[in-house]
């Protein structure tokens, strides 16, 4: 259609990208770029997947650190 975007983003319009990045140092109040954003949440949800899957099953936790020799296992004992 004549009237849309070429493709979905506020970076598919001109200017966008530097609205998107000022967007988001207002809203977040740092000085950051949007894929350090979504490194640092994807760095968070490994992050806390691995601390849900040590509280909700140690024992299997513990195995999962034994075979990647990984050393943070904790005895919740």
């Amino acid at each position: 259609m004549k009237s849309c975007r070429p493709r979905e983003g506020v970076d598919s319009i001109p200017g966008g990208a530097e609205f998107y990045q000022q967007c988001l140092k207002w809203h977040s109040s740092l000085d950051v770029t949007p894929d350090e954003v979504h490194k640092t949440g994807l760095a968070e949800m490994a992050r806390i997947r691995k601390e849900m899957e040590r509280v909700s099953d140690p024992q299997l936790c513990c195995l999962k650190s034994v075979l990647s020799n990984d050393s943070e296992c904790v005895d919740t004992a």
